[in-house]
């Protein structure tokens, strides 16, 4: 029923039926079979002509209550306009083609790759009218989950880590904060796979694993944190939200001046001498 319903393949259609049970198990996405950037160009002009929608109705009076969220959750106007974020009004002010998300007002994060709109997240304002979803992705027929999705700010500083975080937000919240930051579009890919990716790509630069502090994230976090040490990276700590924070993006809204220290002073900079504060990050070597 829900391959004929939504249009997507037979490993899609289990995902959907896992997380609407509520079934998450980590490290079973095999990333050793690439996914394609797209399944078709129908597929990614529906993708990319919805995500645009979004964009510009952030602007508009339907996109008032969603704007009023991100504003709530730290984000400048600058980063929503930066990163293309859009405003999904819900199916009755906003008709969408079969296979994108549809249970109501949302925040869209794109994923963005040299400006072209690869994917996005949609993330529900109102959870309990979403049945329980805080997050909602196209089906694969429209667009493969590209898993991780690498967001820099408009200047790196010299020697600085990379944050890898559970999902758009926090790690858009890292980059508003100057730094660099990856994406983890699911935490069930934290693994050897994902360690060997962040090996390959940051094998000389300071790792800085930022997962939520849930059972999920806690798992994920040793998961990867154990991964990338075996596989022999020099420079890897975990970062534990501060405040009593759930994660990143939280600790964004409630104290926005503690985090963006906490970033700075877990990231070293070749141009900042060291620098002494006595306060708990929730650092773990």
């Amino acid at each position: 029923m829900v391959i004929a319903a939504y249009r997507v393949d037979v490993r899609a259609a289990i995902n959907l039926l896992a997380s609407r049970a509520h079934f998450h198990p980590v490290a079973t996405i095999d990333f050793s079979t690439p996914v394609p950037p797209s399944v078709s160009r129908e597929g990614h002009a529906i993708l990319a002509a919805h995500v645009t929608r979004c964009e510009r109705l952030l602007w508009h009076p339907h996109g008032a209550a969603v704007r009023e969220w991100l504003h709530r959750r730290g984000f400048t106007d600058d980063t929503l306009h930066r990163h293309r974020i859009g405003a999904d009004p819900g199916p009755r002010i906003l008709n969408r083609p079969r296979g994108l998300p549809w249970r109501g007002a949302a925040a869209i994060f794109p994923v963005l790759e040299a400006g072209e709109i690869l994917y996005y997240q949609a993330r529900y304002l109102d959870v309990s009218r979403a049945g329980g979803r805080k997050y909602d992705n196209p089906a694969t027929a429209i667009a493969p989950n590209p898993r991780l999705a690498t967001i820099t700010p408009a200047r790196v500083p010299p020697g600085a880590a990379v944050f890898v975080c559970e999902g758009l937000p926090d790690a858009l919240s890292v980059s508003q904060a100057g730094h660099r930051a990856v994406a983890v579009l699911g935490v069930g890919v934290a693994g050897p796979r994902l360690a060997q990716h962040l090996l390959d790509r940051y094998h000389d630069v300071p790792v800085r694993i930022a997962f939520d502090t849930d059972a999920r994230g806690i798992q994920a976090r040793d998961a990867l944190f154990d991964a990338l040490g075996t596989g022999g990276h020099g420079d890897v700590m975990s970062l534990m939200p501060a405040s009593g924070s759930h994660d990143l993006n939280d600790w964004l809204r409630v104290d926005r001046d503690g985090f963006r220290r906490g970033l700075d002073l877990a990231s070293p900079r070749a141009d900042r001498a060291a620098v002494n504060c006595e306060i708990d990050l929730g650092l773990e070597l």
